[in-house]
């Protein structure tokens, strides 16, 4: 069957096609309107290639030399530099360079202090999971040096959402916390989020009793998974009950005394929500008990998810003797190692949600809507703490100005309050005219609250350029290179990602498109795990800047950070089907994507699309199928726009073998024996 394609209308165009592209530093690109589009169709034209591809510099799991509390990955990256500069990469995202809580185990997303890159001993360790502070300048200074080849831009992955503390140092007495745990974690009549049970600390000072009574009460259940099980830890010093927990435990029974140091493990009865039991004190010295929340499983306790909500409540032996004080403690205390010229900072319960009395924790996402109390990671930072966005503002100009990052990477921006973030960004971008890239993780595929974001920060960040990654656009393509051959529908990429929703449209110069990344890719329901090369030839093809993942391009295997043994063996020629797309999108693409095929039943097992080409290039065909057998592939007739490609030879440029003639009235039949992914140009104008 014969389909004649025509272009979408005026209208249809001011609403479904972008008017910018991503801008490069070294290579900017025009910009130009449908009607103008159209007219450059008839006749070839000049213009620069889109010179951007940015490569996700590590991934989850990057190895490291524990034993000897080395990091090398800056050094990994370093001797392939030269490598990723001949492939054309213009830009790599690196880990956070921040010491993280777990000093050399940690992968920089536990972040415990800012200024510490891996110059400082603190946490067990000197340098980063990455490496030191001094390896950090030299992967700088070789990726910025142009005797060398082109510029490569480094971004810094920056967290605003969170700070990471477990140590002993940090522990202070949280008033705010307590009075939350006390009121059951009601504010104002509402209930919500319990505290995580086992970061809690219960204090009491020393007692001239000769037995204390407690009773803990169960609040806020949660889900039916908890059967009311949990432990508990009592000592007589902090760093004893922190650092030597006891594997042998007793099963406590209401009622029953307990004498320090010990480990008790019990359940609330079904139709109680209190526990009473006793401490027998020892003379003179405080009481320290923690309590974690855990699932009965016949004779064992396994650990469960910490927000059930249990509080510690003392009982006088008396009425005359009235309960004992009890404080709450936190590693929210948090202090340094002194830095010298740096800032010294210290933190404390205010920079963290509950902050104060009236202050909560969130329940989880709902609707995937930005929700800045979640404690999800970390201590959650109080984004309303007057201090907070200077000193982050500071760390942020700092990792630029100091450090010289040429951009940054937004981690977790739902957990961030959006005018913190908005404010964060205009103060970093103060006397700074231009920036590699900024670009957002806002990792959801509700496309509604993608676009509110982003409408969000035009609106308070004028003058600033603020990308996110297309999430909504990831899972679609999932969707296409899993499905069985002939299952996908075609017409859904029609409207997929963000470029080409009608209603949720963001510009290609707002969005990064992406295949997988460090979160996806340590997680097995998440991976794409078969024809990345299609996947990877439509992001490439597409006008948003495309990100590679570092597994993908060096073939290195996925590993599922929470099933151990369950790995993806990435195919050992997928790098180099990469560096090929890079070259193809550098030399021949520029400008605006049109699609060519429609929601017509005939195109359930083809899509083809056109964009604008660059240079001596009039343009490329962009063709994927689902796998369909040929006699599903219906031709296409292009109409008059296109005559400048009548009755010409086009060739396949990522399957060079393939080649196939325009018609003289524009009929085009795709003929892709075998391959599901092409992009088409005029042989004639193939370059060397």
């Amino acid at each position: 069957m014969n389909q004649d394609v025509t272009l979408p209308n005026s209208k249809d165009a001011e609403m479904k096609i972008p008017t910018l592209i991503k801008q490069s530093l070294r290579t900017p690109t025009w910009c130009i309107s449908f009607s103008t589009f159209l007219t450059l169709l008839l006749c070839p034209f000049a213009s620069y290639a889109q010179d951007d591809v940015m490569l996700q510099g590590f991934y989850w799991d990057v190895p490291v030399d524990s034993e000897h509390r080395n990091g090398f990955w800056y050094d990994t990256l370093a001797s392939k530099m030269e490598v990723l500069r001949e492939a054309g990469f213009t830009e790599i995202w690196l880990p956070p360079p921040s010491k993280g809580n777990w000093g050399i185990f940690d992968n920089g997303y536990g972040v415990h202090d800012h200024y510490d890159l891996g110059a400082y001993e603190q946490i067990g360790t000197r340098e980063t999971r990455f490496g030191s502070a001094k390896e950090l300048e030299n992967l700088i200074l070789i990726a910025h040096d142009t005797s060398l080849g082109p510029r490569i831009n480094l971004l810094a992955d920056v967290l605003l959402n969170h700070l990471y503390s477990t140590q002993l140092k940090d522990y202070e007495v949280n008033p705010a916390l307590k009075d939350y745990i006390l009121n059951e974690a009601v504010v104002n009549g509402k209930q919500y989020h319990p505290y995580p049970l086992n970061e809690i600390v219960w204090e009491l000072a020393p007692a001239d009793i000769s037995t204390l009574s407690f009773e803990l009460k169960c609040y806020c259940p949660g889900n039916d998974e908890w059967n009311g099980a949990f432990t508990l830890e009592v000592d007589t010093g902090l760093q004893s009950l922190l650092t030597n927990p006891r594997s042998e435990s007793i099963e406590l029974k209401p009622g029953n005394t307990i004498t320090p140091p010990h480990t008790c493990q019990s359940w609330f009865e079904a139709t109680s929500r209190t526990f009473p039991f006793s401490i027998r004190p020892v003379a003179g010295k405080r009481l320290y008990i923690r309590i974690s929340a855990r699932k009965k499983n016949g004779n064992s306790y396994d650990w469960t998810d910490q927000t059930r909500g249990i509080s510690l409540e003392t009982v006088p032996a008396s009425p005359e003797e009235g309960s004992l004080q009890i404080n709450v403690l936190t590693p929210t205390g948090i202090h340094y190692v002194d830095k010298e010229q740096l800032p010294n900072l210290n933190w404390n319960y205010s920079f963290f949600h509950p902050a104060y009395t009236g202050d909560f924790l969130s329940a989880n996402l709902v609707d995937d809507q930005v929700t800045p109390a979640l404690k999800w990671f970390g201590h959650d930072f109080n984004h309303n703490q007057p201090e907070l966005t200077g000193r982050m503002a500071d760390w942020g100009r700092w990792l630029r100005d100091s450090i010289g990052f040429d951009g940054y990477r937004l981690d977790f921006v739902m957990g961030v309050d959006k005018n913190f973030a908005a404010d964060w960004i205009n103060r970093v971008w103060q006397g700074k005219e231009q920036h590699a890239t900024l670009v957002a993780e806002y990792f959801s595929q509700n496309k509604q609250r993608i676009r509110e974001w982003a409408d969000l920060m035009e609106e308070k960040c004028p003058g600033v350029q603020v990308s996110l990654f297309d999430f909504p656009l990831k899972f679609e393509l999932n969707d296409l290179c899993h499905d069985n051959p002939g299952d996908y529908d075609m017409r859904r990429l029609l409207e997929a990602g963000m470029l080409f929703d009608p209603e949720y449209h963001l510009p290609a110069d707002r969005l990064v498109s992406f295949v997988d990344n460090h979160d996806t890719g340590k997680e097995s329901d998440k991976w794409m795990t078969q024809n990345w090369e299609i996947a990877y030839s439509y992001i490439f093809f597409h006008p948003a800047e495309p990100c590679v993942f570092y597994n993908h391009f060096f073939g290195v295997a996925e590993k599922d950070f929470s099933h151990e043994g369950t790995e993806l063996e990435i195919p050992g020629d997928l790098g180099k089907q990469i560096r090929k797309l890079i070259k193809i999108r550098q030399q021949y693409l520029s400008g605006n994507m049109v699609h060519l095929t429609d929601k017509s039943a005939e195109y359930r097992n083809l899509y083809v699309a056109f964009r604008e080409g660059a240079a001596s290039c009039m343009g490329a065909f962009l063709t994927l199928t689902n796998g369909a057998t040929g006699k599903d592939i219906p031709p296409i007739k292009l109409k008059r726009e296109f005559s400048n490609f009548f009755g010409k030879e086009l060739i396949n440029l990522i399957h060079p073998e393939q080649t196939i003639r325009v018609g003289p009235a524009g009929q085009l039949s795709f003929d892709l024996k075998g391959h599901r992914e092409g992009i088409w140009i005029l042989k004639e104008e193939v370059m060397d």
